[in-house]
């Protein structure tokens, strides 16, 4: 009979871990994004209500407003975290984009005039612009070839979360 020799311990790759480690660290401010892309929809109906948290309710015009100048936003986004991206690197410039996020969050929860959830709506933009342009270049420069697949997949899933 033979006698099968296993490994007495079975030592997981550090390598691999640590990219899975420093790939849900990343996608936290993918989580941050998805919750400000998604904030505006439950949201809204508050806003138009009598009930409003600002000083008056939104008109119609101004829910479209403040629905679209996201996308206004993520324009000059892509711009500057592109040449940021550069010039000063993508870890470094990922964490440049949760600034905007963090303003974004600070108008909503402070603002009391629909200018002010303009603002916001421009700061989710910009750092819309940055997470989705940086999250992924950042992963697939990390990601061995064998788990970039994998790793890659974290972003649109902590998006939608």
């Amino acid at each position: 009979m033979t006698e099968s020799k296993l490994p007495v311990e079975i030592k997981p790759d550090r390598k691999v871990f640590n990219q899975y480690l420093a790939v849900l660290c990343v996608n936290i401010i993918s989580l941050a994004q998805g919750t400000a892309i998604g904030w505006l929809s439950p949201f809204l109906p508050l806003l138009i209500s009598t009930n409003s948290p600002l000083n008056a309710p939104v008109t119609d015009i101004q829910a479209t407003w403040i629905a679209s100048l996201l996308c206004v936003g993520a324009i000059f986004g892509t711009v500057l975290f592109g040449w940021s991206a550069d010039k000063f690197g993508r870890k470094f410039s990922l964490c440049m984009a949760a600034l905007p996020l963090i303003g974004f969050w600070a108008c909503v929860a402070f603002g009391w005039f629909v200018e002010v959830l303009y603002a916001a709506r421009l700061l989710a933009g910009l750092g819309a612009a940055g997470v989705f342009l940086l999250v992924p270049l950042y992963v697939t420069e990390i990601a061995e070839d064998r788990i970039r697949g994998t790793l890659g997949s974290f972003f649109i899933l902590f998006i939608n979360m």
